[in-house]
């Protein structure tokens, strides 16, 4: 059986990170992980915590025993390759009836993605993009893809690590008030990703209003012209893993 720190490496490999890259996801120090691969010496447990929050699709007993397959289960699934559809079954989202028609069987691509990594592009071009996995839910609603959760804002509906599939909207015009959305926002250069209800604001019609659930974060007014791309949140997924 490999080593924790073999282990390690294979996550820098399957990921294709660079040592310095993977680093700085995780919030170490330049060397830090570099000095231990090449030395052979244990790494601490807060890189440990941070390499499970950053990595949701890593097993966490992979990680520290070496047991069972590398991804978690959720990332490992055999899609059919008939989808049907069912229009008359119904789900509850955020607790009402969902009335939108609904695919009995659907593999959605899951992507693993930051802001360096160009948000935009993820949305507007996903026939370039690598999926990591694909997730398949019954009876979902139509989704073009699913990204982990980043931060604390919408926290306990959502949480760091979560899973959100969502649905590309290309017109702001076409957007569902009320609801959460995935915000990509660029303003002249300063570029930041939020999942956010999304609000019409009290300042006009150029703005609109982001609103956090947790109550730490206090509601902000975008310019539209600012938002770049925008997708509305479909489901949620969460987990739970023990370290």
């Amino acid at each position: 059986m490999e080593s924790f720190l073999q282990r390690i490496r294979q996550i820098i490999d399957s990921q294709k990170l660079s040592i310095r890259d993977f680093e700085k996801k995780i919030g170490a120090g330049q060397g830090v992980i570099s000095k231990s691969l090449r030395q052979n010496t244990d790494i601490t447990s807060k890189y440990l915590r941070s390499i499970v929050e950053n990595f949701p699709q890593i097993s966490s007993e992979w990680l520290l025993t070496g047991k069972g397959p590398m991804l978690k289960e959720q990332y490992n699934i055999d899609v059919p390759e008939v989808s049907t559809l069912n229009e008359e079954s119904q789900i509850t989202m955020y607790g009402r009836p969902y009335t939108e028609r609904r695919y009995e069987i659907q593999s959605i691509p899951l992507y693993e993605t930051e802001i360096s990594a160009g948000l935009i592009t993820l949305y507007s071009n996903q026939t370039e993009q690598t999926p990591i996995g694909n997730i398949v839910i019954p009876n979902a609603p139509k989704c073009d893809g699913a990204i982990p959760v980043r931060g604390d804002s919408m926290y306990p509906i959502l949480k760091a690590g979560d899973i959100v599939c969502y649905k590309t909207i290309n017109n702001l015009d076409n957007v569902s008030w009320g609801e959460i959305h995935n915000i990509y926002i660029n303003a002249d250069g300063d570029e930041r990703f939020a999942t956010k209800y999304l609000q019409k604001s009290e300042k006009g019609e150029e703005y609109v209003t982001l609103v956090s659930y947790n109550q730490h974060h206090q509601p902000q007014d975008v310019l539209k012209k600012h938002i770049k791309s925008i997708a509305v949140v479909k489901i949620s997924i969460r987990y739970n893993s023990n370290i």
